[in-house]
């Protein structure tokens, strides 16, 4: 692998041998299984793991993250995804409500490991209007257990990318306004 390759494919490697390691880890979200997932991050998951550990599900924020809580109490390591950031709105009585809090409303009894990906912080452009294009990481909760990871960056995506620059267009708009 000396060339660099689209995070998409990266996150499906890494998807795919956390699962071969990992024979506790489920996948859930909308179109996670069978339409092989957001930008194909989840190709051939449902292939080699079975409907069991790639589930997919109703277009529902909250079933989404109820069924992974549910798994989590039952053993498993679940990997919800939400499609787009400003849909975690939708589900945000169960990640600060249920999730974030298990461990310390239960003194340490029970914990909900889950790792939540998001698979698109911002819609392409010309498609879904506001309620794709928020910045919904200022409305997520501020907890110990809870972290955001964010993998695109300039240096990693390169400068061509149609992504950075829309984020470059914003900044600028931003200062001019300030």
């Amino acid at each position: 692998m000396g060339s660099l390759q689209p995070l998409a494919k990266l996150l499906n490697w890494a998807l795919t041998n956390l699962m071969v390691e990992h024979p506790e880890i489920a996948l859930m979200g909308e179109d996670v299984g069978h339409k092989e997932g957001f930008y194909g991050v989840t190709q051939k998951l449902i292939e080699r793991h079975g409907l069991d550990r790639v589930i997919d599900t109703l277009l529902d924020e909250q079933s989404i993250l109820g069924l992974a809580i549910g798994i989590a109490h039952n053993g498993f390591i679940p990997i919800p995804e939400i499609q787009f950031l400003a849909y975690l709105h939708n589900a945000k009585d169960q990640t600060r409500g249920e999730a974030t809090t298990l461990s310390f409303f239960s003194n340490g009894q029970f914990a909900n490991p889950m790792v939540l990906r998001i698979a698109g912080l911002g819609y392409q452009k010309e498609f879904g209007g506001h309620f794709h294009n928020d910045n919904s990481l200022a409305n997520t909760p501020r907890h110990s257990r809870h972290r955001h990871c964010l993998p695109i960056s300039r240096r990693r995506c390169g400068a061509n990318d149609p992504r950075m620059r829309s984020a470059r267009a914003r900044r600028t708009t931003r200062r001019r306004h300030d």
